[in-house]
């Protein structure tokens, strides 16, 4: 099944070395009816970074970090994003207008409100009495819960 939205988004990938970066085309993708709180960022290769809508929305205008995402503004019209591995740090930086117009089609796909609905949900099986299954190093309450999580190894472009 396809995702309910798609855009592709042409970003830059930072280095330590000035005047050096290359260009990288990610898939922003929603996909409502799976989990309408979170948005995903798929680079190419197998690397692809889940986390919450909020989260984009909130760094487009003030530095936010959330799990192994860090997301802030860069200007009037970027944004920088930044993505923790094992493998080390991935910064990219994009242009604020394709993420904003991503961020509207999603909200036409499912309002806040669908949104607050998944949030009551991951918070009641967060709470300390819902029972926990043990899925490898985390609980499947923790795997459920909204933050921001990777796959993958360092960009590749």
């Amino acid at each position: 099944m396809s995702p309910a939205v798609e855009v592709p988004v042409r970003g830059h990938v930072v280095t330590d070395v000035p005047g050096q970066w290359s260009v990288v085309y990610v898939a922003l993708q929603y996909e409502p009816e799976k989990d309408p709180g979170a948005v995903r960022l798929v680079f190419p290769g197998d690397n692809e970074w889940v986390f919450p809508r909020e989260l984009l929305e909130a760094g487009l205008r003030t530095p936010r970090r959330s799990g192994d995402i860090g997301i802030w503004p860069c200007g009037r019209a970027q944004v920088v994003l930044e993505f923790y591995s094992a493998d080390g740090v991935a910064v990219v930086q994009f242009d604020n207008a394709p993420l904003i117009r991503f961020l509207r089609r999603t909200h036409a796909a499912a309002p806040q409100e669908t949104e607050r609905a998944g949030k009551a949900a991951r918070r009641e099986a967060l709470r300390e009495d819902a029972p926990l299954k043990q899925t490898g190093a985390r609980t499947e309450a923790q795997a459920e819960a909204p933050h921001a999580v990777g796959h993958g190894g360092p960009l590749r472009t």
